[in-house]
């Protein structure tokens, strides 16, 4: 559904729910704080603007109880970025992005939330690519972002919400980008190692909006494209564009 075609009741309640910082957005979300492990406890902010009210959801796990009178929210639900590799590395993918419109609750009945954090970059030497935390408001799931891979270690990049970038490595398996999943995001570039002695350079992590490129000679690839929400804008005023990809790196 494109957002910019929805009509908004005046008295509907609006749930904006989870954000997670990690590689996906750094920076572009600034006043939320930093999303902890899903395991710490649920931190919430309320606000109203434009006579709507907006739950923002920043870190942890927990249960969030419609009050009386709310019977359907819109949601937005993101998972945690993913991290980027290490030394001629993919970039990190976004986490996955739900909206959904109309989506019933109870008043004073529970609803299960969980905010993924995002993912921590991949070590040298470590096996596998740091995938992003899924985040989730009661049955809707969004994948946290698959880790780019590394050139000296580990798989091919990662699976997730928006696919991990692959590493400028000879290994066919490194070089791989990993999928994004389908309504939720877009794959990741593939990485290169071209002939020649020119150095290797990875793949950019996918986003919300696009695939990430592939890396290049001496050019590592370009991250996904995030999406933009016009109709959050014009509700709360905060930014409405998020969930781009992280770029490849370079070899060092």
């Amino acid at each position: 559904m494109n957002p910019q075609s929805i009509v908004h009741n005046p008295l509907e309640k609006r749930i904006l729910a989870p954000f997670a910082r990690g590689t996906a957005l750094l920076g572009a979300l600034a006043l939320f704080a930093a999303a902890p492990s899903a395991s710490a406890q649920l931190t919430s902010t309320n606000t109203t603007a434009n006579g709507y009210d907006i739950v923002t959801f920043t870190g942890g796990s927990g249960t969030w109880t419609p009050p009386d009178g709310v019977s359907s929210v819109e949601v937005l639900v993101v998972g945690g970025g993913g991290g980027g590799g290490a030394n001629g590395g993919g970039g990190g993918g976004a986490g996955g992005v739900i909206h959904q419109t109309g989506v019933v609750v109870s008043p004073g009945v529970g609803v299960a939330v969980a905010v993924g954090a995002g993912g921590p970059p991949h070590l040298y030497d470590a096996s596998n690519p740091t995938t992003g935390g899924n985040s989730m408001f009661d049955a809707l799931t969004a994948l946290g972002g698959g880790g780019g891979s590394s050139r000296d270690a580990g798989g091919q990049g990662a699976n997730g919400g928006s696919g991990g970038g692959g590493a400028g490595a000879s290994n066919s398996s490194r070089s791989q980008a990993g999928s994004g999943t389908t309504g939720q995001g877009n794959s990741g570039g593939n990485g290169v190692w071209p002939d020649q002695g020119v150095d290797s350079t990875g793949g950019g992590g996918g986003g919300a909006g696009s695939s990430g490129t592939a890396g290049a000679s001496r050019q590592a690839g370009n991250g996904g494209a995030g999406v933009y929400f016009a109709d959050f804008a014009s509700v709360g005023g905060s930014p409405a564009g998020w969930f781009g990809g992280g770029g490849g790196g370079g070899r060092v």
